[in-house]
């Protein structure tokens, strides 16, 4: 998918525990939705260019994380999550909502970031 700036939808991208994500979604300027079946454990995940991300999607990629990987990072775009999880229309301040501290807290193995 790396600089399929086009597609807006994954509708289902099912993956094992060996699946690799290098730069999968790099560039990926378009995607707003997207929808894991499996687990994730390779490599870590870099949507830092998915601005547009919906709560929706950021939830799938958590809740198919491995839940014994670890040393793995899952970097978001900060936009993505501050719209995504913000406490107040217009805020912008998802990232500091109990709803995306407690996410992150059911896969406390991984490293999240923002970007």
């Amino acid at each position: 998918f790396m600089s399929s700036n086009a597609i807006t939808t994954i509708d289902k991208l099912i993956v094992a525990e060996t699946t690799p994500f290098v730069s999968t979604f790099a560039s990926c300027k378009g995607l707003v939705n997207i929808v894991f079946e499996g687990t994730i454990a390779q490599n870590g995940l870099d949507f830092k260019d998915c601005k547009n991300l919906s709560r929706e999607s950021i939830e799938s990629v958590i809740y198919h994380l491995s839940g014994n990987t670890t040393g793995k990072t899952v970097t978001f775009a900060k936009a993505a999550v501050d719209k995504a999880f913000e406490t107040s229309e217009g805020a912008a301040d998802g990232e500091t909502s109990d709803e995306w501290i407690a996410l992150r807290g059911t896969k406390p193995n991984w490293t999240f970031t923002l970007s």
